[in-house]
Formats: C-alpha cells, sequence, structure tokens
C-alpha cells in the first residue's frame, strides 16, 4: 500500500528524461500528420503531452506557499510566459500566410482567434468539426484544440492545488489532492468512453472530457513522490516493454482509438513512475540531440502543422518534398524557441508580474484584432492565386445574380442559409426567401449547406418556369422532433412547421442534405405527412465529395500538382454512398430521387472541373453557380419534365 498521508515532499528536480519523452510524442505526431497510414495512432502524442503536463504542473506546484493571491499569479505568470509568446508569434505569421494561399480563410482565422482565447477545441466542437476529416486537415489551427484543453485545465488546477492543501503542504494535502484527482477524473474517463462512441467531437475536444488524462499525469506524479525505497528498484526490463507498448500502440489501427487511448495514458504514467537514471532507456531519452527536440517541441508542435496545411494549399506533400517541409518546420521551430520562447520563459528582459500580464493580455487583443482584420477588411486582398478562378467560386448572389434580384428580391444564401440549428428565426422575413409566380405549384426547397448550393437552380426554375419557390437552408438540425431538439434547432422546427402549414396539393418538396441517414425516423415521418397531402417528394443524392483542396485543382503558380487528385472515378463515390443508398431504400416508395452524378461525373469520373477547364466545386463538395447554370439545372428541369412535375 502506498502512503500518501503525510510525507513533506523535497523540492522537484528537472527531469532530463521527460523531454526526450516529448520528443518522441512529437515526432510520432508528425510522423500521423505527414502520412496517417504510417503511424496510424501517431496521433496519441498528443496524449502522452496532456499526461506529462499533469505531470510537470504538479510538479512546479510543489514549492511551499502560504498566500493564494501569490500562488495564482505565480501559477498563471509562468504559464503566460510558457504558452503565450510562441503561441501569438506562431498564430500571426500563419494566419498571413494562409491568406496568401486560402482566398477563404475565414474558419482558419476564426480558430486562430479561439486560440488565443484559450477556446479553439470549443470552437472546432461548435463547428462539429471531425479532426479525422479533410475540413480539419486544411485548417490552419485545427491542432490547437490540444492548448485549449490545457489552458482549461489550467483554469481550475490551482484552485485544487490550493484547496487541497497541497501547495500550503499541509498534514493531510497530498491525501487530499489524490482523492479530489480520483473523484474528478473517473467520471471524466467514463463520460469519455462513453461520448467516443456516441459523440465524438466532444469526447475528442472537450477539457472535461480530457481531464482523466492530465489527471493521470498529476496521480503519477504523486505516487511518484511518495513510493517507497524498493521503488528505487524499479526494473530496467518494465520500462523498455512499457516503451515498446506504446509504439505498437502507435502502429495499431485507429478502430480501436478508445481502447489505444486508454491504455497510452496508463502505460505513460506507469513508465512517469517506473524510469530511473541508471536504465537503458533513460540513457536514450537524454541524449542531448533529443532532449533538444523536446525542449522545442512546444514550437515544434506548433509549426509542423502550419508547414503541413500550407503544403496541402499550395505544393502538396510527396515523398519528394518532405525533407524540405521537415526542415522548415524545424527551422521555425528552433527559431521561435531560441528567439521568442526561451527568452520570455526566462525573463531574460526582466519584467515584473504585473508587466508579464498586462503584456500579455495587450498583445493578444492586439493579435485578435489583427486576425479580425484580415478576415474582414483584407478579406482576399493577399490572394496570391488567379482571381479569374476565384471569381468563378465565389459566390456573392447579390452581385452574380442582379437581374434575378432586381425582380425577385432578396432570395440569396447571404440571407436564407441560417448557420446554426439554435440561431433566432423570430421576426425572420420569409417572404425575402420567396419567389412567387401566378402557378398554383410552389416547391420548397430544404436541406443544409447542400440544399443552398443549388440556390442558383432554385433562381433558374422560378426565373423559366414561373413556379413559386421558398428555400431557407440551416446548417444542423434537418428533421428534429423530440423537445430538447426543438429547442436545440429551432430555426429548422420552425420552417418545417411553417412548410407543414402551408404546403397544398401538387407542391413539391426537395431535400438535399449531407447525412440524410442522421434523422431517418423523422425524415420518413415527415415524408409520410408530405405525401398525405398530395404533395410529392423529391430527395437529392449527395454531391460528390473530394479529399483534397479543390482550389489548387485550378491554374495557380503556386500549386503544381499532380492534377490525379482533381478525380475520382465514379464507382468510388458509389462505393462510399452504399450507406446512403440502404437508408433511400428504405424510405417511402413514392418519393423520387435525383442523382446530380449522372451530369456532374462523365466517362465514369467525377471532375472538379469540365472539360473547359472550369471549376465546378465550390470546395470539396459544394458546387459552383456556374456548374448550376450549365450542368444541373438543364438536368433538373429533364428530371422534372419526365416525371411529370412541370
Amino acid at each position: 500500500m502506498i502512503n500518501i498521508e503525510n510525507k513533506k515532499l523535497s523540492q522537484s528536480k528537472y527531469r532530463p528524461e521527460i523531454d526526450g519523452l516529448r520528443a518522441f510524442a512529437v515526432i510520432a505526431v508528425i510522423i500521423n500528420h505527414f502520412n496517417k497510414d504510417l503511424l496510424p495512432s501517431g496521433y496519441l502524442g498528443v496524449d502522452i503531452f496532456f499526461v506529462i503536463s499533469g505531470f510537470v504542473i504538479t510538479s512546479a506546484a510543489e514549492k511551499e506557499s502560504k498566500n493564494l493571491f501569490d500562488f495564482l499569479s505565480g501559477f498563471y505568470e509562468r504559464r503566460i510566459r510558457r504558452l503565450i509568446p510562441g503561441l501569438i508569434f506562431f498564430v500571426l505569421v500563419s494566419s498571413i500566410v494562409i491568406c496568401f494561399f486560402n482566398f477563404n480563410s475565414g474558419v482558419s482565422l476564426q480558430t486562430g482567434i479561439a486560440s488565443l482565447l484559450g477556446l479553439s477545441n470549443i470552437f472546432l466542437y461548435s463547428k462539429s468539426l471531425d479532426y479525422f476529416g479533410l475540413s480539419a486537415d486544411l485548417n490552419m489551427f485545427t491542432h490547437t484544440w490540444s492548448l485549449g484543453v490545457e489552458e482549461q485545465f489550467y483554469f481550475l488546477f490551482p484552485f485544487l492545488i490550493w484547496f487541497s492543501g497541497f501547495a500550503k503542504q499541509t498534514k493531510h494535502g497530498v491525501r487530499n489532492l489524490f482523492l479530489v484527482m480520483v473523484i474528478l477524473s473517473v467520471p471524466s474517463l467514463i463520460g469519455f468512453l462513453y461520448l467516443y462512441q456516441n459523440n465524438q467531437p466532444a469526447a475528442y475536444f472537450l477539457m472535461p472530457l480530457r481531464f482523466w488524462e492530465i489527471g493521470a499525469g498529476c496521480l503519477s506524479f504523486l505516487f511518484y513522490k511518495n513510493q517507497n525505497k524498493k521503488g528505487e528498484n524499479s526494473s530496467n526490463f518494465l520500462t523498455i516493454i512499457l516503451f515498446l507498448l506504446i509504439i505498437f500502440i502507435f502502429i495499431s489501427p485507429n478502430e480501436i482509438a478508445r481502447l489505444n487511448t486508454l491504455t497510452t495514458i496508463c502505460i505513460t504514467s506507469l513508465f512517469l513512475l517506473k524510469i530511473r537514471t541508471k536504465h537503458f532507456l533513460y540513457k536514450i531519452l537524454t541524449i542531448d540531440k533529443i532532449r533538444y527536440i523536446g525542449l522545442i517541441s512546444y514550437s515544434l508542435y506548433l509549426w509542423h502543422w502550419s508547414i503541413l496545411v500550407t503544403s496541402r494549399w499550395t505544393i502538396g506533400i510527396t515523398k519528394y518534398s518532405i525533407l524540405i517541409q521537415i526542415i522548415i518546420m524545424f527551422l521555425m521551430a528552433i527559431l521561435s524557441y531560441e528567439f521568442i520562447e526561451k527568452p520570455f520563459r526566462t525573463n531574460i528582459f526582466n519584467f515584473s508580474r504585473f508587466q508579464t500580464f498586462a503584456l500579455g493580455i495587450i498583445i493578444s487583443l492586439i493579435s485578435i484584432f489583427s486576425l479580425l482584420i484580415l478576415g474582414k477588411p483584407l478579406k482576399g486582398k493577399l490572394y496570391l492565386g488567379n482571381y479569374k478562378y476565384i471569381n468563378l467560386i465565389t459566390r456573392s448572389r447579390n452581385n452574380s445574380n442582379k437581374n434575378i434580384v432586381s425582380e425577385y428580391g432578396d432570395y440569396s444564401g447571404n440571407f436564407c442559409h441560417i448557420n446554426k440549428g439554435n440561431s433566432s428565426i423570430n421576426n425572420f422575413n420569409f417572404e425575402r426567401c420567396s419567389i412567387k409566380n401566378n402557378n398554383n405549384k410552389t416547391f420548397y426547397f430544404l436541406g443544409n449547406s447542400h440544399s443552398d448550393h443549388y440556390r442558383e437552380t432554385h433562381y433558374l426554375l422560378a426565373k423559366k418556369n414561373k413556379v413559386s419557390i421558398e428555400g431557407i437552408s440551416v446548417s444542423e438540425c434537418l428533421f428534429p422532433s423530440a423537445e430538447f431538439k426543438r429547442k436545440k434547432c429551432q430555426s429548422q422546427f420552425v420552417i418545417l412547421e411553417r412548410v407543414k402549414s402551408l404546403i397544398k396539393k401538387d407542391d413539391v418538396i426537395v431535400i438535399s442534405n449531407d447525412g440524410i441517414g442522421d434523422n431517418i425516423l423523422e425524415l420518413n415521418v415527415f415524408i409520410e405527412f408530405v405525401l398525405s397531402k398530395g404533395a410529392k417528394v423529391i430527395l437529392f443524392s449527395i454531391s460528390p465529395n473530394f479529399e483534397y483542396p479543390v482550389q489548387n485543382c485550378y491554374e495557380n503558380w503556386f500549386s503544381k500538382q499532380n492534377k490525379k487528385n482533381c478525380m475520382i472515378p465514379k464507382s468510388q463515390i458509389l462505393k462510399r454512398r452504399a450507406q446512403e443508398i440502404k437508408i433511400i431504400n428504405n424510405l417511402k416508395k413514392d418519393v423520387f430521387i435525383y442523382d446530380p452524378l449522372n451530369v456532374l461525373c462523365k466517362n465514369n469520373n467525377c471532375s472538379v472541373t469540365d472539360t473547359s477547364g472550369k471549376p465546378l466545386y465550390i470546395d470539396q463538395n459544394h458546387i459552383t453557380d456556374y456548374a448550376n447554370k450549365n450542368y444541373i439545372y438543364p438536368d433538373f428541369i429533364n428530371f422534372l419534365q419526365r416525371n411529370n412535375f412541370l
């Protein structure tokens, strides 16, 4: 039984092997981000960082302190010096760089702002971003989610340290902190294991569900400082086995991610507890060059992702570019560490505690303001690419459809696409999202952004065929029904209730939404209601999804890449759709299915451009107005005529 009652803790000493372990973790993350097939679970290096953070931060709080204000101010001063200077330098430079190569860099800049506020994990969760998906790979600041988790933990942890008595080194301080960390970590772990299966973004991004990982590091330190003399005889063989197990986990498939995460945390905690100076791995991890990589690991973690994302927007990541990209990563990391991180951390400028806080806040606010300027007044001004294509893929309804706007009003995605399901829809002007004609038939276009990107087709249908249309798209919650869904998805609920109150015989409901199976029960109920009114339902199959920045498929001097990435075999698209087709087949038999693949994919291939080289896609899965006018609209009209809709 380990005694955690009343041992007086000695002052913590620097453990160089921890920097070696940091080096190992950051290299695993970088390899995974270069190519997930090389090290499928290498991203778990971030989880090792969480354990190390818990261990080191508990060690740093070991010094005796008698005053809460001094303890808290000292704690946060160290965090500011450690994290903020390198982060600000990274965010500012990377934000400017991404504006050079990505015309629509808004999401990256928003994530960058959130990272400066310690909230990027919450921002990414609010976007329901899949960390392993393409959109994450193209966001300059996706990886800062882990900093958000740590920074939010740091707001809570010093209070636990202080009020447990650990910081004051009271008689039962160690025991109290141990109990508190166990009590908080156990439900955090249970929540993580449950939600990883049911709500992966929450389990991945949110601090309460990651608390147990940093908590494991804290508990490991408490055991380490209080183990009895027998602990000094820890087995060299055991530490080698533990290290090999981590490597084995890194090369294991991502399909067992929950088990891998739990095992990685346990093994890392045990490794920190058992490694000794006489061990073989200690000597390896404390080699100067390895230890230096650990020292620069924070900057290296920040910059490696920036280099990779910039490469994805430009030259790509190939076997010919890897060496150059690695060199740039290390050069930027060394520059940041030696000239930004290190001087501030060692207080070479001799700032007082108050000056440190003031400077951190002021520079952070200036940086946030700078990113806001890049995202609004300077949007597109720094772009170095070909504006000929930008004009084709930028969907500015009020400019590109002046005749339709003046004739039919403001039927525009700028007004008629709601970004959040719980956005306020009170006093919403539905008329501006309607085009009225004398024809008694009305087409109602429903869905998310995959309905909105057909808005040009809506226009042309109303203008040339004199039917009435209404189209309001919502980015979330296609068919909410339960009371809690009504609260979360108020906009979509109100829209659906409106349509149900207005729909009449011979009207047409057109539904276009990716992830159509997410609300299959509610969808069937809605379809049954529509059919009972004598109306008809058309379901759009989802458009192709290119796992590649489509802007790089258009001619730009900085993206001379292999254009095979700009074309996907139609068979591959159909394979991805297998689950959707299964769901569609279980819908009401009276539903009509329109498939855009029939016109967007020619010669058994789906291409980002047409044969003349003009862009069909705005991004990875949303089509341009050009594609609407020249391909979707003519084909959709033929579909409507064949099925007696017109």
